[in-house]
């Protein structure tokens, strides 16, 4: 009844189906406006969300830097207007963000500054920002905010690798200088390892020979050991047979000093022998005159006394026969004695007595040719004395006769006798010059013998130490001899190390040239350039092709899609209530191809709408205008008709299909997300609906165009336009021709 009752009022009907129609037609434009201008660029807006900032961190010095990081990421942040940065204490910071006043809060530690600094020196511990975000508030911020926390890790990062870069490359110019110090250091090495080669090849060759020496030496030592005993007993010997000659010397010396006086005193006496030698000559020539004259017993007296005279001075200076001299002297004193009395007998004894000893004296005191010349003097003389004597016993005048000639003969003797006499003295004299030259020469010989004594003595003591001596030595150029081999067989062992040693030095030495050149060569950098490209090694050129301006224009084709699909879903909505309710009595709007052209001329202006207020309103651009217009009244297109034909396949049940349509597409049609991301489930759906195809032309027609796959794509939806409005009126003429076929059979079996 309340049907007919509407039915009846047409007129309300069309004008609520008009205002509708009218709300509808604005539904995608105000879905798509609404929505993209609402997320059109949140990333821009964050400005005005608060974020707390805790900054614990304490400056610290290390190697005379100050480091006040975290004071130096505030005053950062605070020039930062990508949010709403707000620098408070931590208890302040946790209750804004376990509250409502902060999204997300970020702590710096109060130890951030020293662990950075301690990190170019090697003590690798890591600081931690602190981050903590409110996700149950809003966990697309609290993704936001994190990559903002990642994003000052990063800055703080390049910053720190920038700083080690520098600290880095500056070390590795030093290690470049030290290499090269090195280097020079080991070219003098390896000139002092090959010296040292060489010089232990010489000092093997050296202690071979030393060696050999040494053998030698001991052997020679040995043999000097010996020799050198033999020497002290030598030396003994002729110290003992010095002591001999040296004793000897002295009684030597004392016998010529007692000879020097003897022949000085025989000097001296012969001397007066010489002198009275003479006076004998005279007083026999004066007894020969007085003879001639007659002399008489008195001038004979006179001539003997005078004979006696010279015969006592003869015999007082004779030193060798000083007895016989004497007695000579007291035989002439009787005989003078008895001549004064007249005895001439006695007076002869008595001269025979003191010819025996003058005799004895001769014999005694001149053995020399003077001497004997003497002897026979006296012996005329003694014959004269004879003759004297025995003309004496005869008669005195006829002594007196032959004396004469005896005179002369005695005459002639004592001339001899003096002559002799001062022979014997200068002989005497000579002698005795020669003693005191023998007494001196003598005296220094003692005293070199002595000399020679002492030097002996030390020479023995110094033999028997040089023995001593030579037998240690002998000794300890044995053990010399046994550390000389050691020694040898160690420099063998030393040559071939230092050989080895100088190989490596010659390696290191090349080694340390290569790694020098390497390093010299590769390190052309500044440490200021290295850290540079260090904190930011990659220069990034953003050539990417279809670019998007915004957030909302990367939604907008997922959402122009949405909005288009609810506008046509609403409009083929409207079109099934009129045809429903039978509003129109038109043939042509009442037939499907009618109810089409309607359905896709409302859908047409929709999408223009709606692709009119994106340009206006949010300024959306596309890479060709047409296209874009186009494209949007294209998919409109395809989306009604997708619709209608489900609506004339299955009436008033194509709208709840509509909508299970709407929930698959909005899940795999890849409109926010990669659909790789998605379960395989959807990645299988996304294949078979149209909204994928449509989201993928969008896209291409608001940043770039690729024609071939925009050619596959609108194939695609343009099959989806014949499979669904063919497959539509398809289903309806096979339910229509069941419907009938039943009412048919109901009729004949009514009647």
């Amino acid at each position: 009844m309340k049907l007919k009752e509407l039915k009846s009022n047409k007129s309300f009907i069309w004008k609520t189906l008009a205002i509708t129609t009218i709300a509808i037609m604005f539904i995608p434009m105000m879905y798509s406006l609404f929505y993209l201008k609402a997320f059109w660029d949140p990333y821009g807006s964050l400005k005005q969300v608060p974020v707390a900032i805790v900054n614990q961190d304490k400056s610290y010095s290390k190697d005379g830097k100050s480091y006040t990081l975290g004071k130096d990421l505030v005053k950062k942040l605070k020039d930062d207007p990508s949010m709403k940065w707000e620098f408070v204490n931590y208890n302040k910071a946790k209750e804004g963000v376990t509250g409502t006043d902060y999204y997300a809060m970020i702590v710096i530690p109060k130890d951030f500054s020293e662990k950075i600094a301690n990190s170019s020196t090697g003590d690798f511990k890591k600081p931690k920002l602190e981050y903590i975000a409110n996700k149950g508030r809003n966990f697309i911020f609290s993704q936001l905010s994190s990559k903002a926390a990642e994003s000052m890790q990063n800055q703080i990062s390049t910053k720190i690798a920038k700083q080690t870069s520098e600290v880095l490359v500056d070390k590795l110019y030093d290690v470049k200088n030290s290499i090269k110090d090195a280097s020079t250091a080991q070219n003098k090495i390896q000139d002092g390892t090959q010296k040292l080669v060489n010089g232990s090849g010489d000092l093997s060759n050296g202690l071979n020979t030393a060696y050999t020496g040494s053998q030698a030496l001991k052997t020679g030592l040995d043999t000097a050991a010996t020799g050198s005993n033999t020497l002290g007993n030598g030396l003994l010997q002729l110290s003992n047979g010095n002591t001999t000659i040296t004793n000897g010397l002295g009684s030597a010396l004392k016998g010529s000093s007692d000879l020097q006086n003897g022949l000085n005193q025989l000097s001296n006496g012969q001397a007066q022998i010489v002198k009275g030698s003479g006076d004998l000559l005279a007083g026999l020539t004066a007894f020969k005159t007085q003879l001639s004259k007659g002399t008489d017993m008195n001038e004979l007296k006179k001539a003997t006394s005078t004979i006696a005279q010279s015969s006592n001075n003869i015999i007082n200076n004779s030193k060798a026969t000083v007895t016989n001299a004497t007695t000579a002297n007291s035989e002439i004193d009787s005989a003078i004695a008895a001549l004064n009395k007249g005895d001439s007998a006695t007076a002869l004894s008595e001269l025979q007595k003191a010819k025996n000893s003058t005799t004895t004296i001769v014999a005694l005191n001149a053995p020399s040719q003077a001497s004997t010349d003497n002897i026979t003097s006296i012996t005329t003389i003694d014959t004269a004395v004879s003759a004297v004597s025995g003309q004496v016993q005869s008669t005195l005048a006829q002594t007196q006769k032959t004396m004469g000639s005896a005179i002369d003969k005695f005459i002639d003797g004592a001339n001899k006798i003096n002559q002799g006499s001062t022979q014997v003295y200068n002989g005497l004299n000579s002698a005795a010059t020669g003693a005191n030259s023998l007494s001196s020469g003598l005296s220094k010989l003692y005293d070199g013998s002595n000399k020679i004594q002492t030097g002996l003595n030390s020479a023995y003591t110094g033999s028997q130490n040089l023995t001593t001596g030579l037998n240690t030595a002998a000794s300890k150029t044995g053990e010399l001899s046994s550390g000389l081999g050691t020694l040898n067989d160690g420099s063998k062992t030393l040559n071939s190390g230092l050989g080895t040693l100088n190989d490596g030095a010659i390696q290191l030495k090349n080694g340390l040239n290569d790694g020098y050149n390497t390093i010299n060569n590769n390190l052309k950098f500044t440490s200021t350039g290295m850290a540079n490209f260090v904190s930011n090694p990659i220069s990034l050129s953003d050539k990417s092709i279809n670019k998007v301006s915004s957030y909302g224009e990367g939604l907008a084709p997922y959402f122009i899609s949405l909005s288009l699909w609810l506008g046509a879903m609403f409009i083929n909505l409207i079109i099934s209530v009129v045809s429903m309710l039978n509003l129109t009595k038109n043939k042509f709007l009442n037939s499907f191809v009618g109810k089409l052209i309607v359905g896709i001329g409302l859908v047409t202006i929709q999408s223009i709408m709606l692709t009119l207020s994106l340009q206006l309103v949010l300024g959306m651009t596309s890479v060709n205008n047409a296209y874009f217009y186009l494209n949007n009244v294209f998919t409109s297109i395809v989306f009604f008709s997708i619709m209608y034909g489900l609506s004339t396949a299955f009436g008033v049940m194509a709208t709840p299909i509509s909508f299970v349509l709407l929930i698959l597409q909005l899940s795999s049609c890849a409109g926010t997300f990669p659909i790789e991301t998605a379960p395989v489930f959807y990645r299988v759906v996304n294949k078979v609906i149209p909204m994928t195809y449509t989201v993928k032309v969008i896209r291409m027609v608001l940043s770039g165009i690729n024609y071939s796959d925009l050619s596959h794509n609108l194939l695609v939806l343009l099959s989806f336009i014949v499979i669904f409005l063919l497959g539509g009126f398809g289903i309806k003429t096979l339910r229509s021709s069941i419907k009938n076929g039943i009412a048919n059979e109901n009729a004949e079996n009514a009647a």
